[in-house]
């Protein structure tokens, strides 16, 4: 997304975050100071922190968004990379947007296979119509192939195990990662342990540079 921004001659603008997502003054700070029209966001288990947005934060992402005039682009690939351990997921910001300020990005590849390249979008209101204009002068249609695999893929019973066996192979993985890191690195921090995607971010001893070893 950042190289596709930087091609379009657009400048991305960081926000920070925390444990809870995206902090709500600092993403109207950003918008006031640069009068930026796009807000691309991951509410779930971003990458890298793994933060989830919180409950109280949402309404209140979108409505800085709202009032800037801007679009939120919610990449929410990561809904099926949920770790075993992850509990009832919150619903994305697309399910409490009455005014088409969200667009929603979803992914089957992740969740498959790197060269299964199926994603789709939804959105309504005007910018759902610009969306399937752009479509039609830049890739016309999806090709039925892909139409038919994607289709059989999540129409069939092995679906749901699949994401299942997913789920719980992410749980180990992390928690492999996790004790090893704390037995041979203690002096590594784990600010926030995910539930969901494959990202562990860690922070570094005080004074470590890039010429630590």
């Amino acid at each position: 997304m950042l190289a596709i921004a930087r091609a379009a001659g657009l400048r991305p603008v960081p926000v920070p975050v925390d444990a809870d997502g995206v902090k709500p003054p600092l993403l109207a700070d950003a918008f006031r100071a640069t009068g930026a029209r796009v807000l691309v966001c991951q509410p779930l288990f971003q990458n890298p922190t793994g933060a989830v947005l919180a409950p109280a934060r949402r309404p209140e992402v979108l409505r800085i968004a709202r009032d800037a005039g801007a679009f939120v682009v919610e990449d929410d690939f990561v809904r099926r990379l949920v770790h075993e351990d992850a509990g009832p997921l919150p619903r994305p910001l697309a399910a409490d947007d009455p005014d088409g300020v969200v667009v929603h990005v979803g992914s089957l590849t992740k969740a498959t296979s790197p060269s299964f390249r199926v994603s789709a979008l939804a959105a309504h209101g005007p910018v759902l119509e610009r969306l399937r204009a752009i479509q039609v002068v830049d890739t016309f249609f999806v090709p039925r192939p892909l139409q038919e695999a994607a289709l059989e893929l999540v129409g069939s019973p092995a679906w749901p195990r699949h994401l299942r066996a997913i789920s719980t192979e992410l749980k180990t993985r992390r928690d492999t990662m996790t004790t090893a890191l704390r037995l041979e690195l203690p002096a590594f921090v784990l600010p926030h342990i995910p539930s969901g995607g494959y990202h562990l971010w860690l922070r570094l001893p005080d004074g470590s540079g890039e010429s630590s070893r």
